[in-house]
């Protein structure tokens, strides 16, 4: 019986130092297959950390040759100037609906895309799809990091979500 307090201590500390990232969904869907732009070229993240310790995700499925996809993209672009320094625990991941790596690239060139991507080859299987559930891109999907959706372009528009997302992180992004 002896034994019994001492596993039970045991138990308690490595559960107090379980990663919270473990619990972080998004990233869990995310990790290791994630790219950004290095200059004028993609290149995998070396340091995800922004990224593994986010609680609010904007997750942005979109493609190059949409006029709408490139009309949200410019948006973002200036949303997330604005909030990237004033919400660390904050980040946009793309999802590309390009029809090739090379146009992925080209699209997130342009803005430029100042956030993450999955990498292309894993974009059509990342889990973060059921997100978008079919609907006509782009949508804008804003979401805790335990997978709580919190406003979607599925439902109201990408403006509305881009609004949301703002009054939603002076509340409660720091």
């Amino acid at each position: 019986m002896k034994l019994f307090p001492f596993f039970l201590s045991v138990l308690l500390v490595l559960l107090a130092a379980t990663p919270s990232e473990a619990r972080n969904k998004v990233y869990g869907a995310v990790e290791g297959k994630l790219v950004a732009l290095d200059g004028r070229v993609l290149d995998t993240i070396m340091d995800p950390t922004r990224v593994k310790n986010a609680r609010f995700y904007a997750i942005f499925f979109a493609a190059g040759n949409d006029e709408a996809s490139q009309a949200l993209s410019s948006q973002l672009v200036q949303f997330y100037k604005y909030a990237s320094p004033r919400y660390p625990k904050f980040d946009i991941i793309f999802i590309s609906r390009d029809a090739s790596d090379w146009e992925m690239e080209e699209f997130m060139l342009k803005g430029p895309m100042l956030w993450p991507a999955v990498e292309y080859n894993e974009a059509k299987t990342n889990p973060l799809n059921r997100l978008a559930s079919g609907a006509p891109i782009p949508v804008l999907v804003f979401l805790s990091a335990e997978g709580k959706v919190l406003a979607s372009s599925t439902k109201q528009s990408p403006e509305q979500v881009l609004s949301f997302m703002d009054d939603f992180l002076q509340k409660n992004g720091r």
